[in-house]
């Protein structure tokens, strides 16, 4: 019996059991990464009872990610601590440590699924690539999920991780963890509610029947969560740096982002809308104009080889199929919008008759009428933050606001007739902990609130930029 090695057992001195309520406010994808089904990116279901699943696996991984980026390597709350907290395997060292934390999947109720189309677009040529058209399964924003967290206090250091704990947990409440795919594009917006906390305490022996039977009848008392977890404080964590531009735009005319017809007898071509029937400026469309205009800046300020590079690194990198790059996130986010009237009520629906004519003849072509539905008149919000930004970065993102702002850069399909171009009301630029306002006068001039020489820095940084974030 020398021979054999018996493992000691935690030192576990209380056990907290979280509960609480996953709303999501944006379309999510949470991916089961099967190619096989309706669409190309499905939705992760349970083989029993064909519910959605939210991977306790995916929201550690948000929770992690939200600590590390604002926790230092020294403090009261480090990286040292996250890593106890969720767990490490560093195969170098030879170290290795389980998590506290133990989060079981979620089911989802659902509020609807919405299937959104994709295509890649040729910088070059400005049409969609080819073999590149897709589509993605999303649930619909209301879906809930009910949430069950489990933590294992050592003895060793219980109040740091518990306030660890509590701060990641409150970035979910406050909505500032996204889920799923495609987060930097709008999607995965979440928040949650109800809190509830249960505490087993290992040395009450009636404690531990009733953490062994699962006994939930006895919450902690508390109107927050720091509350329930008998938190007197919690040390404030570090805010990331970032750059955000948030700008209200009137529609001057007409826009179309096309989505699939659902009615036969409605329209040929729709606006998108959400499940709930809002039209939307999708953050894949914004992000992809946005993306296809700073190219072609950025290559009139800097040289060639170093202007593809400028792009990547705030845009996330491009892959191509026959290069073998590295794939990166972007640094810059877009969050999806609803277009509203004026009024602030939803915007009424008008479907407009089009035809093509026959260029020779002058009349109509056979069989080539088509009915259009899309968005007239309203205005809409454009939210854009840059994380980690660089003063050229910002410069950036002003010069393509004036394009926006002008009319000059249109969203959606169908600009070569009008469609997609929006006038700009007021905007709101945060950066360095200064803020910026803009607002348009009634004879068409600028008022801006702010010193305007960073602002001018930044858009002159962008010509001799050779910044590249190795992040």
């Amino acid at each position: 019996m020398s021979d054999i090695y018996f493992k000691p057992a935690a030192n576990v001195v209380t056990r907290y059991v979280i509960t609480g309520r996953l709303k999501l406010l944006r379309p999510t994808s949470l991916s089961n990464g099967d190619i096989e089904g309706l669409t190309d990116i499905a939705l992760r279901r349970d083989a029993v009872n064909n519910k959605p699943v939210l991977p306790g696996t995916s929201l550690a991984g948000a929770l992690r990610d939200y600590l590390i980026q604002r926790v230092g390597q020294k403090g009261d709350l480090n990286q040292l601590l996250v890593k106890q907290l969720f767990g490490f395997n560093e195969q170098a060292r030879g170290e290795s440590h389980q998590s506290w934390l133990f989060i079981e999947d979620a089911f989802g109720e659902e509020a609807g699924i919405e299937i959104r189309g994709g295509v890649v677009i040729d910088p070059e040529s400005r049409t969609a690539a080819d073999k590149k058209k897709f589509d993605i399964e999303f649930l619909a924003a209301g879906t809930t999920f009910n949430l069950c967290i489990e933590f294992w206090e050592p003895s060793g250091n219980p109040l740091q991780l518990r306030q660890l704990l509590a701060q990641a947990l409150l970035g979910l409440q406050k909505g500032e963890i996204s889920l799923g795919g495609r987060k930097r594009r709008g999607f995965g917006e979440c928040k949650v509610e109800d809190w509830q906390v249960h505490r087993y305490s290992m040395s009450n022996k009636a404690d531990i029947v009733r953490w062994l039977e699962q006994d939930k009848t006895s919450p902690e008392n508390g109107e927050t969560l720091t509350d329930m977890l008998t938190l007197p404080s919690l040390p404030a964590l570090n805010q990331p740096r970032s750059c955000r531009l948030q700008a209200r735009f009137a529609l001057d005319g007409s826009l179309l982002i096309r989505s699939a017809a659902v009615d036969p007898k409605g329209a040929d071509q729709l606006h998108l809308r959400n499940a709930a029937g809002q039209p939307v400026i999708s953050g894949s469309s914004l992000a992809g104009v946005l993306r296809a205009r700073a190219r072609r800046i950025v290559q009139l300020l800097q040289p060639q080889n170093q202007a593809a590079a400028f792009v990547n690194d705030l845009f996330g990198q491009e892959m191509k199929d026959k290069e073998k790059v590295n794939p990166k996130a972007s640094r810059l986010w877009v969050r999806e919008m609803p277009i509203r009237e004026f009024s602030g009520s939803l915007v009424a629906d008008r479907v407009q008759s089009r035809v093509k004519i026959d260029r020779f003849t002058g009349g109509s072509y056979p069989t080539a009428l088509f009915d259009q539905q899309p968005v007239f008149q309203g205005e809409v919000t454009v939210d854009v933050t840059i994380q980690r930004p660089h003063s050229a970065d910002v410069g950036l993102l002003l010069l393509l606001l004036k394009d926006l702002w002008t009319g000059d850069l249109a969203i959606g399909g169908e600009s070569s007739v009008g469609r997609g171009r929006m006038q700009g009301q007021r905007a709101t630029l945060t950066w360095n902990d200064e803020q910026w306002r803009i607002t348009t006068r009634p004879d068409g001039k600028l008022d801006i609130d702010g010193e305007r020489d960073p602002l001018e820095a930044a858009v002159k940084a962008l010509k001799v930029s050779e910044e590249v974030s190795d992040e």
